[in-house]
C-alpha cells in the first residue's frame, strides 16, 4: 500500500487536530507528500530521512515538540506522519491524531458481494453493509444474516475496540466461540456486531491493558450505533475521564442532565466561549477541579498557581454560566456539558470513520 499526495491532503484538510500543530505526512522514502505548514517552515526530506533512521524498527518517536510516526499495515511500512508543536498540546494530542490517521489512510478488506469469500471475509463485508444499509435489508443481508445466526428483525449493539498492538486470537476468533460478527477496519480498530450479553461478556473479558472498548446501547439502528460506539471510544482515549470497560462513571450523573438548566444551551456556550487562550484555560481549570473533588487546595496544588488564582478562575466561569461551582449539583452539570462538548469536537473523528466504510463501500460495488 502506498500513500497517495491527493489522500496525505485530504487527511490534512481534516482540521481534527490542534490548531496550534503542524502536520506533515511522507512517504517511505521521506519525501513530502502533505503539510498544513508553510513550506518554509516545512521540515526538509533530508531532515525527515534522518528522524525515520532514528526511528528506527519503533512505531513512533516523540520529543518535546516533535512527534514521528510509522503509518504501516501490519509489517508493511507505507509512510510517516510527523506532527510539530507546543509540548503540552503534541502530548495529549499525538496519539489520537495517529489513530485518526491509520483510520482513514487503511483500506483493507476490498472484497468483492459474492459468497465465494472466507468465512472471515464474508464477515467484513457483512458487518460494513449492515452499518451502512441503515435500517433497509436486501437479499445479501438477509442471506449473510442468516449464514451468520444473526436476527435482522432484532435490536443489538455494534462495539469498537481499539488496540494499540493489535489483537489477540481470543478476539480475532470470536465468532467460534459467540454469535457476533467483527470487521477489522484498520489493523488497530475492530468493529464488532452482537445481539446478547454473552457475546458483551466474551468481549470485555478477553480486553487487555492496551485496549479501549465502546459499545453503544441496544438498537436496531446500526448506523446510529456506529456512530455511538465511536463516540464513546474517542472520548475515551482523548479524555481518559471514563471507566476502560464501562460507561458508569457518566451514566450515574445522566439523571441530572433533566434539571432546569438546558444542556445543549450550555455546550453551545462552552463552545462560543472556547474562543480564546484565556477562556481555555478557565475551562480546563475546571476540568482539573471537578477531577480532584472540588477541593480547592489540591487543585491549586496541581496546577501550580496560588488558591487565590483558582477561586478567581472558578469564580469567573461561574458568573459567565450562571452556574455555582461550588455546589456538588452545578458542577457535575457543567461537566457533563464539557463532556458533550468535548464530543462534539470529535465529530471529525466519526467523519474520518464514515468516509473509511463508505470507501470500501464504493469498491465492493464496483
Amino acid at each position: 500500500m502506498n500513500i497517495s499526495k491527493q489522500s496525505a491532503q485530504e487527511l490534512i484538510n481534516q482540521h481534527f487536530y490542534d490548531g496550534q500543530l503542524t502536520l506533515t505526512i511522507a512517504d517511505k522514502s521521506g519525501k513530502i507528500l502533505a503539510t498544513n505548514a508553510s513550506y518554509s517552515h516545512a521540515l526538509s526530506s533530508k531532515i525527515i530521512k534522518t528522524l525515520i533512521h532514528k526511528l528506527g524498527a519503533n512505531i513512533s518517536l516523540t520529543t518535546k515538540s516533535l512527534h514521528i510516526s510509522r503509518l504501516h499495515e501490519y509489517l508493511n511500512t507505507f509512510g510517516y506522519l510527523i506532527i510539530q508543536g507546543p509540548a503540552e498540546i503534541l502530548s495529549k494530542q499525538a496519539k489520537l491524531i495517529y489513530t485518526l490517521t491509520i483510520m482513514y489512510l487503511n483500506s483493507n478488506y476490498r472484497f468483492p458481494l459474492s459468497n465465494d469469500n472466507s468465512e472471515s471475509q464474508r464477515s467484513n463485508t457483512f458487518v460494513r453493509e449492515l452499518i451502512l444499509a441503515n435500517g433497509s435489508t436486501n437479499p445479501f443481508l438477509i442471506t449473510e444474516a442468516n449464514h451468520f445466526g444473526f436476527h435482522l428483525d432484532q435490536p443489538g449493539y455494534v462495539a469498537v475496540i481499539f488496540s494499540a498492538t493489535g489483537f489477540n486470537d481470543a478476539l480475532n476468533k470470536m465468532s467460534q466461540y459467540t454469535v457476533a460478527r467483527n470487521l477489522r477496519l484498520t489493523p488497530f480498530i475492530m468493529i464488532v456486531l452482537f445481539q446478547t450479553d454473552a457475546a458483551r461478556q466474551y468481549i470485555i473479558s478477553h480486553l487487555d491493558l492496551t485496549m479501549y472498548l465502546g459499545i453503544s446501547t441496544f438498537s436496531t439502528n446500526y448506523l446510529s450505533n456506529f456512530h455511538e460506539a465511536f463516540t464513546v471510544i474517542f472520548l475515551k482515549e482523548k479524555l481518559y475521564a471514563i471507566d476502560k470497560n464501562d460507561f458508569k462513571s457518566v451514566e450515574k450523573f445522566l439523571p441530572i442532565i433533566n434539571s432546569n438548566i438546558n444542556l445543549d444551551n450550555l455546550v453551545n456556550e462552552m463552545f462560543q466561549f472556547d474562543q480564546t487562550p484565556e477562556n481555555h484555560t478557565l475551562l480546563e481549570t475546571f476540568w482539573r477541579f471537578f477531577q480532584n473533588n472540588g477541593r480547592i487546595k489540591q487543585t491549586s496544588d496541581l496546577l501550580h498557581i496560588h488558591r487565590n488564582t483558582l477561586v478567581f478562575r472558578l469564580n469567573t466561569i461561574s458568573t459567565t454560566f450562571g452556574l455555582d461551582l461550588q455546589n456538588y449539583d452545578d458542577r457535575t452539570l457543567f461537566y457533563i456539558g464539557f463532556l458533550q462538548y468535548k464530543c462534539n469536537g470529535l465529530l471529525p473523528a466519526i467523519n474520518i470513520a464514515d468516509n473509511l466504510l463508505l470507501t470500501n463501500h464504493r469498491e465492493l460495488v464496483h
